[in-house]
């Protein structure tokens, strides 16, 4: 078994250190494995470092979420943005919800013809904003 070991495994499972002290190979093996975790650490520190946001970019990123939630409730689609939830747990989300809607009814307080009438908006405004025609279609005008 000592054949597929590492030379320090050898050296602390034989007990040669007790003899004496390590010999240069043992050495330089634990300087190399010293140095590669000096690496690892180092490169996730940075990376860490390097992600970290400033209070206005964590703001700026709170409010878009924010609104996506509310477009969300309102019915329109985040399809082609982030997922407002993203980050929350179940549990966050229900509580948000409740909040904003405690009967669980987004529209309430609001009468048939005014759900109609922002569901339509709402509509007309994504299907603009989203929706686009080509200006030169072959045929046009015929």
């Amino acid at each position: 078994m000592a054949n597929i070991m590492f030379p320090w495994e050898r050296a602390v499972l034989s007990g040669d250190r007790s003899v004496g002290p390590m010999s240069g190979m043992q050495k330089l093996y634990w300087g190399a494995f010293a140095l590669a975790v000096a690496f690892l650490v180092a490169n996730r520190a940075r990376e860490y470092y390097a992600s970290l946001k400033s209070k206005e970019e964590m703001a700026a990123e709170l409010a878009e979420n924010r609104r996506a939630m509310q477009a969300a409730l309102d019915g329109e689609s985040f399809a082609d943005a982030d997922d407002p939830f993203e980050g929350m747990e179940p549990g966050e989300i229900e509580a948000f919800l409740k909040k904003q809607a405690p009967d669980g009814d987004p529209y309430a307080g609001m009468s048939p013809e005014e759900i109609n009438a922002h569901l339509h908006a709402t509509q007309e405004r994504t299907v603009r904003e989203n929706l686009s025609f080509p200006k030169n279609l072959p045929g046009a005008g015929r």
